[in-house]
């Protein structure tokens, strides 16, 4: 029971060079002045429905299935603490966004498999490098599935992750390291760079703006998976016609006036920025004390926040983001946002923050209930909540390979680790 939008995305969606498919043709949208965007309103029912027509089995014990009992189903999202309060926003929105879906699963679905959803957060902190402890204590824990998680160091503790006593059926929001995206129990709702990268962006400085697109610069974080990722983005930009002039290496602590100084140097006049948002303000800061316009910038998904917005002020000005799915800003074409956004604000207060990570991350959510959905044979002769196990919700997902998240991203296969070719770009102008 795969899900697709039955309406096309708008012309906001534009194409990918490395697959051969059109959404579009570019558009660089302005975004004139910030909206408040006000979900429709979805009533909260009286009663859990019940599924029609279908048996109900009476719930066996579940003996030697961790994270589900007859009740319950329980999942972990792994997010970064630490970091810094900008950056910490923007992962925490992950753990938000999956908790803000399993209200909604609990409220509107009468839960998930017949059990409700509890959603616990397991917190980690990357300048600990202690990644692999929260992939420990996600193991050792009551937990069926990790889904949602984001996280910079995600590679470390994959190897447990995988092992026979573990096997967490693993559907993150995003995926930074090679070891994760090529972990056999991870699933991405839209694996943007899996084997397959979506450089979708690239073309559009390569065709949009040449010059700039033939001085480009990267910095890659002296850590060896955060350079091993830098060097995956460079070839594939370089297969788009992007030229890199400078590639400079930085530490936590670098002092960016000596990086803006070799930028200057190599005359670059776009630079792209994969790292996290919060140390870009340093930079941005040091690219400001120049005092001429600056090369472009180009930050990702990292940018697209309320957080972030604020805290960048004037010096954010003029920065472009990438989406690979849908922005808040496009609402009325996607009622699932409207349902994201519903229920986001009704977990976490009217000061909620939508991120894109928070959007990928209940897109990742969606594509974890239609895994389950598939496993128990939900509008089949064969269902059968109680035949819920990690293996079977591990095969389910292996046949998924046509996949919107309900229109909130272009057409992707999960199953294959084929990115959608539609993405969507935007400049911050004047807020």
């Amino acid at each position: 029971m795969i899900r697709r939008s039955r309406r096309r995305l708008r012309t906001l969606l534009v194409a990918l060079a490395l697959i051969a498919a059109a959404c579009a043709e570019p558009v660089l949208p302005e975004i004139v002045a910030p909206a408040t965007v006000t979900p429709t309103a979805v009533p909260t029912p009286t009663a859990a429905p019940t599924v029609e027509n279908q048996p109900t089995p009476t719930p066996p014990p579940f003996a030697g299935e961790p994270g589900i009992t007859a009740d319950t189903i329980r999942i972990g999202v792994i997010y970064d603490v630490g970091v810094d309060p900008v950056s910490d926003q923007v992962s925490r929105s992950a753990f938000e966004a999956v908790l803000a879906w399993g209200e909604s699963v609990n409220n509107s679905e009468g839960g998930l498999a017949q059990r409700s959803v509890v959603v616990e957060p397991i917190e980690t902190r990357p300048l600990l490098e202690d990644h692999a402890e929260a992939i420990d204590r996600a193991c050792n824990s009551d937990l069926f599935a990790l889904v949602g998680s984001s996280a910079l160091f995600d590679g470390l503790g994959v190897e447990q992750l995988e092992s026979a006593g573990c096997r967490l059926p693993d559907f993150p929001a995003t995926a930074t390291s090679v070891d994760r995206l090529n972990s056999e129990v991870t699933t991405l709702s839209n694996p943007i760079t899996s084997n397959m990268w979506q450089a979708g962006w690239a073309t559009y400085y390569a065709e949009n703006r040449p010059e700039a697109a033939q001085a480009a610069a990267t910095l890659l974080l002296d850590i060896p998976v955060a350079v091993a990722d830098g060097e995956r983005m460079i070839e594939a930009a370089n297969a788009q016609g992007i030229e890199f002039v400078a590639r400079p290496q930085i530490a936590a602590d670098t002092n960016f006036a000596g990086v803006v100084a070799e930028l200057e140097e190599a005359e670059t006049e776009l630079v792209i920025w994969r790292g996290d948002n919060g140390r870009l303000l340093g930079l941005l800061d040091a690219l400001a004390e120049g005092g001429g316009p600056g090369p472009l910038v180009d930050c990702a998904q990292a940018c697209y926040s309320d957080v972030w917005i604020e805290a960048a002020a004037e010096r954010g000005e003029g920065v472009s983001v990438w989406l690979p799915h849908l922005p808040v800003e496009d609402t009325s074409e996607s009622p699932e946002l409207n349902r994201y956004l519903f229920w986001l604000g009704f977990t976490s207060g009217a000061d909620f923050e939508d991120t894109s990570t928070g959007i990928m991350a209940w897109s990742a959510a969606l594509l974890f209930e239609e895994a389950v959905n598939i496993a128990i044979g939900t509008d089949t002769a064969d269902y059968d909540p109680n035949n819920l196990t990690r293996e079977r919700v591990l095969e389910a997902v292996e046949t998924i390979t046509e996949w919107d998240a309900n229109g909130i991203h272009g057409t992707a296969n999960p199953a294959e680790g084929v990115p959608s070719p539609c993405f969507v770009m935007l400049t911050l102008n004047r807020g």
